[in-house]
């Protein structure tokens, strides 16, 4: 077999509240849940509603050559949502499975749990490109998961200021 697999998982903390945090991510006008990844230019989606079975077109800048890429919801229920996702066209070297899962922490904070698996689909990937991306993969799912925290939290306050 020529492939190599990935399984990753990463967390963070995200000081907001749980529900806010799922409205930005699923939010079909923005679709800013689909450009958080350093690799995602632009995203693109038709429909009204996410849902079940909904793609989303997801442009790629993978610094040598650009991509088109389609993301397909498997899985959307309260503060979860999945999606798989191929090459538009040709031969898909990383077809992979990305879920988000969101779990309260109290009123105002939530944890996002990230995880990551697909298959590098090229020759001798398991012995040239795997090791560097267990080395990378956990930087971009970090970034990710930075990225959303980033956008959902609201500034802190170290004292209030309003008397």
């Amino acid at each position: 077999m020529n492939g190599a697999n990935v399984n990753l998982k990463r967390h963070r903390v995200i000081n907001a509240p749980a529900g806010e945090v799922w409205e930005w991510m699923c939010d079909p006008s923005s679709l800013d849940l689909f450009r958080v990844n350093v690799f995602h230019v632009d995203a693109e989606f038709d429909g009204e509603e996410l849902q079940v079975g909904s793609q989303v077109r997801v442009e790629h800048n993978l610094g040598i050559r650009r991509e088109m890429r389609i993301a397909r919801i498997s899985t959307l229920r309260p503060f979860e949502i999945a999606w798989g996702e191929i090459k538009a066209e040709g031969k898909d070297w990383f077809p992979h499975y990305q879920k988000l899962v969101l779990t309260a922490r109290g009123e105002g904070s939530c944890e996002i749990h990230n995880t990551l698996r697909g298959t590098f689909n090229l020759p001798g990937a398991k012995w040239w490109l795997l090791s560097w991306y267990r080395y990378f993969l956990p930087l971009v799912l970090d970034s990710e998961n930075r990225k959303i925290a980033s956008a959902t939290e609201r500034p802190r306050r170290d004292h209030d200021t309003s008397h």
